[in-house]
């Protein structure tokens, strides 16, 4: 979350004025920092923003493609110094025209033309060292710089290391016990050795910004202060920050928890005793996490409350912070079942609001999983008895929305309005607009079912609000909007933008749950869109997955349509066996119908009818007794599934208002005997897979009929569209379609 927020800063920057972005010795950078910049040029488009970047060749061996493969993007690759250069560069710092023949020989053939060892050798000649031996290594310049140091200055050098690249001048007086004067008198004499720079802007109020020149001037300070002295400075720190005004507590509790994390990790290696630190630092890990959640960074949360179970082991079986790290593995891994299980028989007496909390995400684990829809709703019933007669509260909310939501999903369409009704009331009761995101969204999905148009006002303010409250919970808003506008609208190149912006968004946040609903998604919409190779892609890497998912039903069913049209019926119908299996175990109507409605498609194509009609007729009796569902694109697969069989006119229709979903229109055409108009109006959608299939139809309608112009007509536009996908099964049907037309 806070770089997608960094990224918008950057995006509405450049739209007041043109914007230059720098970043500086990027090989230090952790990945999270890389990926963001990797992606800043790809996503920031159509402002003046230039992003400039340096950095080491060893950023390329640790990330080979990093920067590469875009379409604005430039690299410079600036070879080391020469001799002649280097020389020149040390004798203009030190004043000097030349240095001793043999010194400048070693330092030349030491500094490998790095410009930056021959900076730091001349800043060891300035600051007086002698100029015999030239030290090996770059950091072995630095340390012989910092042992040149007073002992004085080299102690609040070593403070301020322990602070990290940026201090101020607060935390080290509190840190080094020096009072103002004499620390400035300090931090002057270090400026002016160029250890360190004075900021002109302080982001603190009250204190002096310093930063030091370069990394390794720190990490060569904090290298050569002994482990015990480490772990007390940290201490030291963390003590200091403890001390300061509890009204922003919350925003340097992640400092705080660094702090006292270093103090035992150096205390232990130390063989200090740091039994009182431990659970201090646990709980100041427990703290960040709870920091990072609320700012809508669940990764970040999870690995925070790990490391808290993982440094104090007694604080491991607390049940509010096993409730914290269930529910953050819940979100992003798909786990934690077992914390929550333990969370809930610990907490049923006591507190039974966070106790069904726990209850309902066990619910949700094994829904995500693709499992049984009774067992979870095992789950989300004891949940929601749980808070029926609670006072209206945060968990109440979020508990009764889920349950909405999940009798949503379910088909129970009636149930989960008139409950996505109720949570809606409350949110806005509550002032809690991260969950009246949710629930406008579970409303959403609710009213799409029965037809209602509302749904689109819905979805879009719930995205809005989830944005707005910075809500990890509108990576969901993304994914139920795009879906909605592909399965209700057939606006498919606008749900392939929001899709892609959610994978976007869940990547950021390291949902990976979330990210597994973008790519199925994103496989079915580049299908229907005609780019193949990319709809396998995204398939695959759901597939490839151990753990189970709702989403893999649908990237079986794409792939077997791909596969059929490119040859290979065995592993198509393989594929839409799998698809099949899965759909009943989860007993889901939106998803057990289009899995149902793809199979008669197949195996209608393959020559089974018999199994294709006993599909069929499981599938009329679902929707007779269905409550509302949908079809969207699968009802035109349906039809062209009957017409393979010659059973047009048992085309089965969604018990549900038409509204503005297209797709029902176009299988009715196919049922009418005009899949030229059904054609017309997919290319209309841009849904170029399935027209190219309706195509081929109309033709072998038309060349019955002996109307083989107009049959040519479709082929060629047929044909083309499935030789550019490599569908060489369709290519051979339509080109002896066409030899029998000529």
């Amino acid at each position: 979350m806070t770089f997608a927020a960094w990224r918008r800063f950057f995006e509405a920057l450049s739209e007041r004025s043109p914007t230059v972005i720098v970043f500086e010795d990027l090989q230090w950078a952790d990945d999270g920092l890389l990926d963001f910049v990797d992606e800043l040029v790809d996503r920031v488009t159509g402002v003046p923003l230039l992003v400039v970047c340096n950095a080491r060749p060893e950023l390329l061996e640790r990330r080979p493609g990093w920067g590469g493969g875009k379409r604005s993007a430039l690299t410079i690759s600036l070879a080391p110094l020469s001799d002649e250069d280097t020389a020149r560069l040390v004798g203009a710092l030190v004043d000097r025209a030349v240095l001793p023949a043999a010194e400048q020989t070693v330092l030349l053939q030491r500094a490998g033309g790095n410009p930056l060892f021959a900076e730091e050798y001349a800043r060891m000649l300035v600051d007086g060292a002698p100029s015999a031996g030239v030290p090996e290594t770059l950091q072995g310049v630095v340390a012989a710089r910092i042992d040149g140091l007073p002992s004085g200055g080299k102690e609040v050098l070593q403070q301020a290391a322990v602070l990290g690249k940026v201090f101020w001048s607060d935390a080290l007086a509190a840190l080094s016990g020096l009072d103002e004067w004499m620390l400035d008198d300090q931090l002057h004499a270090l400026e002016r050795k160029e250890f360190v720079r004075r900021e002109h802007r302080s982001a603190v109020a009250g204190a002096s910004q310093y930063v030091f020149v370069h990394v390794l001037v720190r990490d060569g300070a904090y290298g050569q202060m002994p482990r015990a002295a480490r772990a007390n400075a940290h201490l030291r720190v963390a003590d200091w920050i403890d001390s300061l005004p509890p009204d922003r507590a919350e925003d340097r509790a992640e400092m705080l928890a660094h702090h006292l994390v270093r103090t035992v990790e150096f205390g232990r290696a130390a063989r200090m005793d740091v039994t009182t630190v431990v659970p201090r630092a646990a709980h100041a890990l427990r703290k960040a996490g709870d920091r990072s959640w609320s700012l809508g960074a669940p990764g970040a949360a999870l690995e925070l409350y790990e490391r808290a179970r993982v440094l104090d082991p007694a604080e491991a079986d607390d049940p509010y912070l096993l409730f914290r790290f269930g529910r953050a593995l819940a979100y992003i891994r798909g786990e934690g079942d077992s914390e929550l299980e333990r969370t809930t028989a610990a907490l049923a007496e006591i507190d039974p609001a966070t106790a069904a909390e726990a209850e309902l995400l066990r619910g949700e684990i094994v829904w995500q999983r693709g499992g049984e829809q009774d067992a979870s709703f095992a789950h989300f019933e004891r949940a929601a008895e749980a808070v029926a007669n609670l006072p209206a509260s945060r968990q109440k909310l979020f508990v009764v929305s889920q349950v909405a939501r999940f009798l949503t999903l379910a088909g129970r369409i009636r149930e989960g309005l008139e409950l996505a009704d109720a949570a809606i009331e409350m949110a806005e009761n509550l002032g809690d607009d991260e969950l009246l995101a949710d629930s406008l969204n579970t409303r959403g999905v609710a009213r799409v079912h029965i037809g209602d148009r509302g749904w689109v006002d819905d979805m879009e303010r719930s995205l809005a609000l989830a944005l707005e409250t910075k809500s990890w919970r509108a990576g969901r808003a993304y994914i139920n909007l795009a879906s909605s506008l592909l399965l209700n609208a057939g606006e498919l190149v606008r749900s392939e933008k929001l899709m892609r912006d959610g994978l976007r968004f869940a990547q950021d946040l390291g949902i990976g749950l979330a990210v597994r609903w973008c790519h199925g998604n994103l496989a079915e919409c580049l299908f229907h869109l005609g780019r193949w190779d990319e709809a396998l892609t995204f398939a695959e890497l759901e597939l490839e997955e151990s753990e189970g998912h709702y989403m893999r039903p649908i990237c079986w069913r794409y792939r077997a349509l791909i596969r059929l049209a490119r040859g290979d019926t065995r592993g198509a119908l393989e594929d839409i066996d799998a698809s099949s299996r899965q759909s009943h175990a989860v007993r889901d109507p939106q998803e057990l119908v289009p899995a149902l409605a793809f199979r008669v498609f197949c195996l209608a194509r393959t020559g089974n009818t018999r199994a294709a009609a006993e599909d069929l007729a499981e599938l009329r009796e679902l929707l007779e007794n269905a409550e509302e569902t949908e079809l969207g694109p699968s009802i035109v697969l349906l039809a062209l599934g009957l017409a393979e069989l010659g059973r047009s006119d048992e085309l089965v229709e969604p018990n549900r208002p038409e509204g503005d979903d297209p797709w029902p229109g176009v299988a009715r055409a196919i049922a009418q005997g005009h899949p030229e108009t059904a054609a017309a109006k997919l290319q209309e959608m841009g849904a170029k897979s399935l027209e190219a299939n309706v195509r081929l139809l109309a033709a072998r309608n038309l060349s019955a009929e002996g109307r083989n112009a107009e049959a040519e007509a479709h082929l060629t536009q047929a044909l083309a569209f499935y030789r550019g996908v490599g569908a060489t099964a369709a290519v051979r049907e339509g080109e002896a379609l066409l030899a029998a037309a000529s």
